[in-house]
């Protein structure tokens, strides 16, 4: 460990989540000003009366008080707000296309996948720009000419969102000594350009196809069989990337064989091929939809719809109604959950014996269900629609009637809901639904199956961190810890990893990161194995040695454990499974209690949820906090100094013991609980 001297300066460089609603909120004060930054990532300080950048709160660590200057990047800017924030969510489907390229198992997946994948989404775009044609159609005002200009319009408006990058974002990537440390494949693709015209000029060559069939005196398809042909080829694609997954997904199973189950990738690594048949459903979900209510407010056109549209909006009313009843079983099942694993003795000891509000523990069902569950509940909702959709297409036209028009008016109202959820994470994460969160998972990575995305953070976030960092150790009695919330936590991780692959041995020890309410763990290393693999995630840990800590509450929707895995209480311990700080795995020491009722096992932090408190001389905050407000708590101090390599202020209390004998009889409880 590197003593601390008398010119130890911590440096604590904040990283907020897309929901930080204020500079101000980023750095934690009344007053902010920006001392670096181009306008859209902003690196602020707090700021005194006369908005002069100031120092933040001193750091009680070593047995004195150390020197600390809290930086905060806010990259609000960078979510999308106005006009964008409508337009993206009727995007969604592309977004999960391109999802799902980053979804891929390590290995090197085949040119072949990968060019199946962008296949995918170019066949989405032209069915998006046929549907668009074809339900221009339907209304008398917007037939003919006028109604494909406005799809052309549209196409040229995608095409002008899909241009869009930050400034000094290069999307590219310094490769580090071997590139493989956590996020080292979060690269842009250098053939975004070629992507974005070859998307733009297919969907305006399947416009003036339709435009040219509709006229009736053509050899060409009529508008609804070339709709349907383009349905066709974009199911037959699908189902190939589908069937090349699973020989990639074999190949890189032995990677994760040995981890526990909790850790694994989704679906064994072959997640990227729902996701992918969501993104097709979804999009051609929303045409129909489009088409039906278009037509609803017109008469009798000459273009008929695609005789598929109705068994597919039918679909999504079948997988809505799945929800509506899965939503009760899923609860019932987390209840029974609950108290059959003891989770409740888990939650008794994190409350320090007392009675657990009912509250807190239907916010921990939430958070539980949504995390365990939620990857379930995609591939649910695909195979629901499928097969609505099949069954509906055997039936055939004698399905027509009242019955279906009410299913085809509960599918549209399905998509409606889908798309208002998609705009959902823009919100503060504390009310996020778990759609939402789940929604949010997949947006914002670099464009490398389709163009028409979100541009991606990270490409600017992460290296615009790295750079200040390296700023502020050269000064050599300076010490920098990364701090992140939410996906700010992710930007940090990654920022972190990029900074111990370039940094000197003598100078990595002077790097610390603290993540909190992070989904690294439970999402990102199991969704997206390539990019955060959890062998990467262990080989930071041992890299940082015991430098990256952890803070985490139960009732956080989007955030869980990071470190540690197989939680269990036993005689009122808290016992679990986890990294080491030389990265290595294995059973923890007993969870020891701190001052303010955090457990701390292994390298995390859990903390109560509501504070106790009010703390003296601390900002405090009231009621149950979820995914908000991390740095209010004063466990966060204590985990800045433990990630700048310094002793806290405070010494473990008596209760908090390595083996916690008090903590077993002030709880009088001999319980087991599984892991979350």
């Amino acid at each position: 460990m590197l003593l601390p001297g008398p010119d130890t300066h911590v440096v604590e460089l904040r990283v907020p989540g897309a929901a930080s609603p204020s500079p101000e909120s980023a750095v934690g004060a009344v007053a902010a000003v920006d001392v670096d930054g181009d306008g859209v990532g902003r690196l602020l300080r707090p700021a005194d009366r006369l908005l002069r950048p100031a120092p933040g709160p001193v750091l009680r660590a070593a047995g004195r008080p150390i020197p600390r200057t809290v930086e905060g990047y806010c990259w609000a800017a960078m979510a999308p707000r106005g006009a964008a924030r409508v337009v993206w969510p009727l995007l969604l489907p592309f977004t999960l296309v391109n999802a799902a390229h980053w979804m891929l198992p390590p290995g090197g997946p085949t040119r072949s996948l990968r060019a199946s994948l962008r296949m995918c989404g170019l066949l989405l775009t032209m069915m998006l720009a046929a549907q668009l044609t074809v339900a221009g159609q339907q209304l008398p005002a917007t037939r003919g000419v006028p109604g494909l200009l406005l799809v052309v319009l549209a196409v040229l408006v995608a095409h002008r969102l899909s241009t869009v990058r930050w400034p000094a974002a290069t999307g590219s990537r310094e490769q580090g000594p071997d590139g493989s440390g956590i996020g080292a494949e979060l690269t842009g693709d250098p053939d975004a350009a070629l992507l974005r015209a070859l998307h733009s000029c297919g969907a305006l060559a399947t416009v003036a196809l339709l435009a040219a069939g509709g006229l009736g005196d053509t050899p060409l398809p009529d508008p609804a069989t070339a709709v349907t042909g383009i349905g066709a080829l974009l199911g037959a694609t699908t189902v190939l990337t589908g069937l090349l997954l699973v020989p990639a997904a074999r190949a890189a199973s032995p990677r994760w064989h040995q981890l526990p189950r909790a850790l694994r990738p989704w679906a064994g690594g072959w997640a990227a091929a729902p996701v992918l048949a969501l993104a097709g459903l979804l999009g051609s979900g929303f045409g129909a939809a489009l088409g039906f209510a278009v037509r609803a407010l017109g008469v009798a056109s000459s273009w008929p719809l695609p005789a598929w549209y109705g068994p597919l909006v039918a679909g999504w009313a079948a997988a809505g109604v799945l929800l509506l009843v899965a939503a009760p079983v899923l609860a019932l099942r987390s209840r029974r959950r609950l108290r059959r694993t003891g989770g409740a003795a888990e939650l008794r000891a994190l409350h320090g014996g007392a009675g657990v509000p009912a509250a807190v523990r239907a916010a921990w069902r939430r958070a539980d269900t949504a995390q365990r569950l939620g990857h379930h509940v995609v591939i649910g909702v695909t195979g629901a629609v499928l097969l609505a959709f099949g069954v509906a297409a055997v039936s055939g036209p004698a399905a027509i009637g009242p019955v279906a028009d009410g299913l085809v008016a509960i599918g549209a109202g399905v998509l409606a809901a889908v798309a208002a959820v998609a705009a959902a994470p823009g919100r503060p994460r504390r009310r996020s639904s778990p759609l939402a969160v789940l929604v949010e998972l997949a947006s914002y990575w670099p464009r490398a199956a389709h163009p028409m995305v979100p541009p991606c953070p990270a490409l600017k976030v992460v290296p615009e961190l790295v750079a200040r960092a390296e700023t502020h150790l050269a000064d050599p009695g300076t010490r920098v810890v990364l701090t992140g919330e939410g996906r700010g936590s992710v930007f940090a991780t990654f920022a972190a990893a990029r900074l111990v692959e370039r940094l000197a041995p003598a100078d990595r020890e002077r790097v610390g990161l603290v993540t909190a309410g992070s989904p690294l763990q439970w999402a990102y290393t199991r969704a997206f194995p390539a990019v955060a693999g959890q062998h990467a995630a262990a080989a930071l840990a041992g890299a940082l040695q015991g430098r990256w800590r952890a803070l985490c509450r139960v009732t956080d929707p989007g955030g869980s454990a990071m470190t540690t895995w197989s939680r269990q209480v036993f005689d009122g311990r808290l016992l679990g499974l986890g990294l080491r700080s030389d990265g290595t795995s294995g059973a923890l020491v007993a969870a020891r209690r701190e001052e303010y009722g955090a457990l701390v096992l292994g390298a995390e932090h859990w903390l109560p949820d509501p504070q106790r408190g009010p703390t003296q001389g601390r900002r405090w905050r009231s009621g149950l906090l979820g995914a908000a407000d991390y740095p209010s708590d004063p466990e966060w101090d204590s985990a800045v100094a433990l990630a700048a390599g310094l002793p806290p202020a405070s010494a473990p209390a008596a209760n908090g013991s390595a083996h916690g004998h008090r903590d077993a009889a002030s709880l009088g409880v001999r319980s087991r609980s599984g892991s979350r």
